[in-house]
């Protein structure tokens, strides 16, 4: 079962019920780890939701990550408008800062990739890698939204592992965020 969270700007997502929503203090303290392993200050970072899925194990099987970051972006026209070349010039260098900063914590990046698609009626840049630490691979999937004024950011991973129990409810995930135009 799925229940949908509303917020501010008509903003909305589908969450199984059988997920935990993480509290307004954790979610700070991503932010605040975030900036401290990438030295990239999170300002006015704002994390929507926050919810993971545990199947047996201290560490969780998928999360879920909903965010917007008022500061001034291209809009969707824009990048609607740049050209792939111009996107994929820059896949080595973001490459590049997601291994570093993964790197301190003890991980490895592999299968990383950027692609122009659409969610939530929009057009978005999504960038998916693998993550592996201590035997234990993570799919990460961030799609980011511009919109002129402010980014929405969509951050979904899951246990490579538990994909067959995971991979159509992260889908479903995805397929729910509603962002008005």
């Amino acid at each position: 079962m799925f229940q949908e969270h509303k917020f501010p700007d008509g903003i909305a997502i589908q969450i199984p019920t059988n997920w935990k929503i993480l509290v307004s203090s954790f979610t700070q303290q991503l932010d605040t780890n975030t900036e401290a392993v990438t030295g990239n200050p999170q300002g006015d970072n704002k994390i929507l939701l926050a919810a993971n899925l545990y199947l047996n194990e201290s560490a969780p099987s998928a999360t879920a990550r909903l965010s917007v970051r008022k500061k001034p972006t291209m809009t969707e026209r824009e990048f609607e408008a740049t050209p792939d070349a111009e996107l994929q010039a820059t896949v080595g260098i973001k490459r590049g800062v997601v291994e570093r900063s993964l790197k301190p914590l003890g991980y490895t990046v592999s299968k990383y990739s950027e692609r122009r698609e659409k969610l939530a009626g929009h057009t978005v840049l999504t960038s998916s890698y693998v993550s592996g630490k201590d035997g234990r691979n993570t799919v990460n999937i961030l799609s980011i939204l511009f919109l002129g004024d402010r980014t929405v950011k969509l951050n979904v991973a899951y246990d490579e592992a538990a994909e067959i129990n995971t991979k159509a409810t992260i889908d479903r995930i995805r397929a729910s965020l509603i962002v008005p135009k």
